[in-house]
């Protein structure tokens, strides 16, 4: 039984041995701690719908830059769409109050970088530790070419990697030479999310994690075998 043990745990490292992040756009770890807030009220149109921001020199940020807007979208229940970059925790949260939603966008520019990290990496990923399924969420990339493409998926539910695979994005885009990364959420009513990096990874594709399925099941038929014997 040790023997079966031990494969099961080699399996497990394998998978969770996977890059990710390979090439950081944003792990929230610099800049101000600061919110900015939307008021939905009772009103056409509210106090204020769009809050911009604006921070450079960061380090460790890809470009130095990140561009932040955030936009009410809907809802006059007199709440707020509450934003918060915490710095020293090395996180964004989002949240909205009970019927408001936002929409929140992140842009970065950059010099042509290389997302595929030398065809180690096939897909954008960003890191929830906390979301709320069904809010929309997208990527739009641009490339040193003019070449653009986007991909819009579901949030996670819980904490989770969110996945945007290179090969579903739509557009051209030469990879290997991307100069702006503009990623958007569309909230849900009291929805709430926490983000902690924003980069480049490889994931196994739907035939990969197939594969992998049916060597771990050799494996462990394999080792129960030995067991009976």
């Amino acid at each position: 039984m040790r023997t079966l043990g031990t494969l099961a745990g080699l399996a497990v490292l394998a998978v969770m041995a996977t890059p990710a992040g390979a090439v950081i756009i944003d792990h929230f770890d610099q800049g101000t701690s600061f919110n900015l807030t939307t008021w939905g009220l009772p009103l056409s149109p509210p106090p204020v719908t769009t809050a911009t921001w604006t921070e450079s020199g960061l380090t460790n940020v890809l470009g130095g830059t990140r561009n932040v807007d955030l936009t009410w979208m809907g809802g006059d229940n007199g709440g707020h769409n509450h934003l918060d970059f915490q710095a020293v925790n090395s996180y964004v949260n989002l949240d909205d109050d009970v019927t408001l939603v936002a929409r929140l966008k992140l842009s970065y520019a950059f010099s042509a970088t290389d997302f595929t990290d030398g065809g180690t990496s096939n897909s954008v990923l960003v890191r929830f530790l906390a979301s709320d399924l069904g809010s929309t969420t997208k990527v739009t990339l641009t490339d040193s070419l003019a070449g653009t493409g986007s991909l819009t998926v579901l949030t996670p539910s819980g904490p989770s990697d969110e996945i945007f695979l290179f090969s579903l994005f739509s557009g051209s885009l030469d990879f290997t030479k991307i100069t702006s990364v503009v990623y958007q959420i569309d909230t849900v009513p009291s929805g709430d999310y926490r983000i902690d990096l924003l980069g480049s990874g490889y994931v196994p594709e739907p035939v990969t994690m197939a594969g992998l399925v049916l060597g771990i099941g050799g494996l462990v038929g394999y080792a129960r075998r030995r067991v009976r014997a």
